[in-house]
């Protein structure tokens, strides 16, 4: 199985004549971005609908890792390092270190290319575990039990070799996508290096840029990786790329590189391919040769155990289950059990009271004249107490010879006469003032024990006998 940012594409290889499968089913931009899964969900779906409409189930995929996730490193490590410890553990302790990888977490595959008395050559292909982890992730939720992984470059060296029977030595393999141009080195059915570049111009610029690319890789691999002594035997030109014409590659781009023995392997012409879309072949290529390759993927993702993802999902459920019982449930039946507490004692309550309503002895009712006049009543014995009030403390005034010979008070009018005798006339003026200063009303000072509304008047009946008028509020 081949991911690209815009199709996933497949062939599944059975050793009977007419019954292999192979399709492939578009992405939407932004579920896969360079080879990363940006949406899970949706290329869990998109999976899903492949195997649904070609009515496959597989138990096992291999993935081809695109050649624009993979780095190719030739490292050089001496035989006593290696007594210590492995060549992997060497690899991950020097990163960052004397080898640098453009990947947080990479994971590593190696093959030991040649060895002396002192080191060892070895070529590593190093990857991003996040991203084959994310593979492994989504491939486990539609039933596949394992996943292994290979090279786009060999598969397609190795579909080359098996069709034309040439053996080449230090191969140029570029491949053409869309938008994207990849170029491996391969000797001796190895992958010594890798490059890619993503391209989008038009085809006689990108022709152009491709011969460009190929020269100087080419340079780069004679003068300095092999110091002169090594150099391209030969490039070939696969194109995956519905915008790239083949004529233009066969009659324009190779006769430019005609000194490096380029060409075009047409892989629409080799028997097998001929019917598939071109987003199969390179599936094709990896099923058909998969028993022959000398050089696989061995890439050592860290993965939980189902039998430990299955006890983590038990263990998460049990302490849901847990925690609904404590902050949900209990509270729940203790608050439902103290609800029927109370209830309990409401009903006993609500008998107790019928039971003394029923002994209480029967209320006389009232008619509503009745309570009229009992309202009534109240009104003027309230207003009595008030008045009466009033003439107490005006009597509480008089002294020496002073005497109340009779008064009259009008509720009507809010007023208080009274008729006062004395033996002289400075006791009675003297009343006047004394009266008016003790209960007059003294505006701004509210008080409830003043209660005259103005001075009192005086009208003088006889000699030491005057009428005394007090108005009250």
């Amino acid at each position: 199985m081949l991911v690209t940012d815009e199709s996933i594409g497949f062939y599944q290889y059975v050793n009977v004549p007419n019954k292999s499968k192979s399709g492939y089913i578009e992405l939407e931009k932004g579920i896969v971005e360079y080879g990363y899964i940006k949406d899970p969900s949706l290329f869990l779906n998109k999976l899903k609908t492949l195997f649904k409409t070609y009515q496959i189930k597989p138990n096992r995929i291999e993935l081809i890792v695109h050649d624009q996730n993979l780095l190719v490193r030739e490292i050089e490590i001496s035989k006593d390092v290696l007594l210590r410890k492995s060549i992997d553990q060497y690899l991950s302790e020097q990163q960052d270190k004397a080898v640098h990888f453009p990947f947080e977490k990479p994971t590593f595959s190696h093959y030991i290319k040649s060895n002396n008395e002192h080191s060892l050559s070895v070529l590593v292909l190093v990857a991003d575990e996040s991203l084959l982890q994310d593979y492994h992730d989504v491939f486990d939720r539609v039933g596949v039990k394992e996943v292994t992984f290979d090279l786009s470059s060999l598969s397609l060296y190795q579909l080359y070799t098996a069709k034309t029977k040439n053996q080449l030595k230090n191969a140029m393999l570029v491949s053409i996508y869309e938008r994207m141009l990849t170029i491996q080195i391969v000797d001796g059915n190895l992958p010594i290096f890798s490059m890619n570049e993503e391209i989008d111009a038009p085809m006689e610029e990108y022709g152009e840029l491709l011969e460009n690319y190929v020269e100087r890789i080419a340079n780069y691999y004679k003068y300095n990786l092999n110091k002169g002594k090594e150099s391209i035997s030969s490039v070939l030109i696969f194109n995956f790329s519905d915008q790239m014409d083949m004529s233009f590659l066969s009659n324009n781009l190779t006769p430019r590189l005609k000194h490096l023995n380029a060409s075009v392997f047409d892989l629409t012409e080799v028997e097998g391919l001929k019917k598939l879309p071109h987003e199969c072949h390179v599936a094709y290529a990896c099923s058909v040769n998969n028993e022959n390759k000398d050089f696989k993927l061995k890439f050592k993702l860290d993965r939980v155990k189902r039998i430990n993802l299955y006890s983590s999902y038990i263990l998460v459920l049990a302490f849901a289950l847990f925690t609904f019982m404590s902050l949900i449930y209990i509270p729940y039946a203790l608050g439902i059990e103290d609800i029927n507490v109370q209830r309990n004692i409401n009903n006993i309550l609500e008998n107790q009271l019928d039971i003394l309503i029923r002994d209480l002895p029967s209320q006389q009712q009232f008619s509503q004249i009745e309570k009229d006049y009992s309202t009534a009543y109240d009104d003027l014995t309230e207003s009595e107490y008030i008045e009466t009030t009033m003439v107490t403390d005006l009597l509480s005034k008089l002294y020496g010879t002073l005497e109340l010979s009779n008064y009259q008070i009008s509720n009507k009018e809010q007023r208080i006469v009274l008729i006062i005798t004395a033996l002289s006339e400075t006791e009675l003026n003297e009343y006047l003032i004394q009266i008016y200063e003790t209960y007059g009303i003294i505006s701004g000072s509210p008080d409830p024990a003043r209660w005259m509304a103005s001075a009192p008047i005086r009208r003088s009946l006889s000699t030491f006998t005057m009428e005394v008028t007090v108005y009250y509020a």
